[in-house]
């Protein structure tokens, strides 16, 4: 069964030392008209694959909020439930077209100096639809013509964006769960191609830090991460 994993980094403080974390939606890539359609969000470790319980997620990540954009381009909030090691949202499908399942959080408390922006993506394509980057109304996004999937071998093209407009010469990192890593800068359109040479979910994430100085929550911060990801199912 084809997923999709659509990641954000979360970095946090433990034991005086910053450690990578990840939440992430997991989706089927395509869903049928009618049919009740699942959507898990995760916080764990993506690269070894261990999911933390909800209980113990950073901060306010719990509190995150889920919504999906559908074919009409209506914006509307998934109900969640604790799953134990996931939150669990779903819909059901009334049109063929493309539906996108959107995470937008700030993080309630400040990393070091700095806020955290967290933005997170899904595309689900029921029968016949054309991905658009209109459909992704995150501020920092990154984008797939072909919804998500890509085959081994075989270039694929991602593309970033910053407050709906292409993000140019932004960097993508792009990670395999075996470790392949490769970072590429985009053109002028915020365009990347990349070639995958394992099969499975392949994590595209982009960063900015932004030197903002303002206060969040009563505390003074003196910048602003603002983080996306995206994930390519690749398959033989």
């Amino acid at each position: 069964m084809k997923q999709l994993v659509f990641s954000v980094l979360v970095l946090l403080l433990a034991a005086g030392s910053v450690s990578a974390h990840a939440i992430w939606i997991e989706s089927n890539a395509t869903g049928k008209k009618g049919s009740k359609h699942a959507v898990r969000v995760y916080f764990g470790e993506f690269g070894d694959n261990e999911r933390d319980t909800v209980a113990k997620w950073f901060s306010d990540l719990k509190e995150l909020k889920v919504y999906l954009v559908g074919p009409d381009q209506q914006k509307v909030q998934l109900n969640t439930s604790d799953a134990v090691d996931h939150l669990l949202a779903g819909f059901v499908p009334s049109a063929d077209g493309v539906y996108t399942v959107l995470i937008y959080h700030v993080v309630k408390d400040l990393h070091g100096a700095a806020k955290i922006e967290y933005n997170a993506s899904a595309t689900i394509v029921v029968g016949q639809g054309a991905n658009q980057p209109t459909l992704n109304t995150n501020e920092l996004s990154i984008f797939s013509a072909t919804g998500g999937a890509a085959k081994l071998n075989v270039p694929f093209k991602l593309q970033a964006f910053y407050q709906q407009q292409p993000a140019a010469k932004q960097q993508i990192e792009v990670v395999a769960p075996g470790g392949w890593e490769k970072k590429v800068t985009g053109d002028a359109t915020g365009t990347v191609t990349v070639v995958p040479t394992v099969a499975g979910v392949h994590m595209a994430e982009v960063m900015q830090n932004v030197k903002e100085p303002g206060e969040h929550n009563g505390k003074h911060y003196e910048s602003i991460w603002k983080i996306a990801t995206y994930s390519i199912a690749v398959s033989k």
